[in-house]
């Protein structure tokens, strides 16, 4: 009898093993795949980059008075926003993600950033040289530090308006948390002195906003 209490006790005690070093496995596994996919993100954006500051450099030389060149340009500005888009909803997936390294997330969203600002800035350069005038670009001041959850309702209300209206609504996320001196120049420029914020056009609206 004694004997079948230790045989039952010792298959149980492999089993144990077996799932514990069975769960070990599938987490480094997943973590590694989640390093993969990071690292990959990374080097996308970092061609995307380059991809963007060639042809904006390009862009620039235009005359954008011309209308076969504004034509040029309206085509560049279409393919990179879809690009922008793709790269900001992956980053999103993983940014919040439990294991995913908190430091290279934040160097990939400063980087998404840039791409955006600069993006952004063509915009309105584009905007006042040619007749863009189906599209409106917004730009939403945020802190993840400072305003959780009015943030989170205004980032669901902006969200919902992004769906609603497509490429029409050109909506650009500035997390005021990332240190990088251009968004300093953006946040005195517009005189932000609350989270959240929202530069319409141009036209500043502070606080949080309803539906109505």
């Amino acid at each position: 009898m004694r004997s079948f209490k230790k045989g039952r006790y010792f298959y149980v005690f492999i089993i144990s093993v077996a799932i514990f070093f069975f769960g070990f496995l599938m987490g480094f596994a997943v973590n590694t795949k989640k390093t993969e996919i990071i690292e990959t993100m990374a080097k996308e954006q970092g061609l995307n980059t380059l991809s963007m500051q060639l042809q904006f450099t390009y862009l620039n030389y235009l005359n954008m008075s011309r209308k076969t060149n504004c034509e040029t340009i309206k085509i560049a500005l279409d393919e990179n926003w879809k690009k922008l888009c793709e790269a900001y909803a992956k980053f999103v997936k993983y940014k919040d993600a439990k294991d995913s390294p908190k430091k290279e997330m934040k160097l990939l969203e400063r980087n998404r950033l840039l791409n955006e600002l600069r993006y952004w800035f063509l915009l309105k350069e584009a905007k006042i040289h040619c007749d863009f005038n189906n599209s409106v670009w917004v730009l939403y001041f945020f802190s993840e530090k400072l305003c959780k959850a009015k943030c989170e309702r205004e980032s669901a209300m902006l969200e919902y308006f992004k769906k609603l209206f497509g490429d029409r609504f050109l909506l650009f996320y500035i997390n005021m948390d990332i240190e990088e001196p251009f968004i300093k120049m953006i946040y005195k420029e517009y005189n932000i002195t609350e989270y959240p914020t929202i530069v319409v056009e141009g036209e500043k609206f502070g606080g949080e906003h309803s539906f109505e």
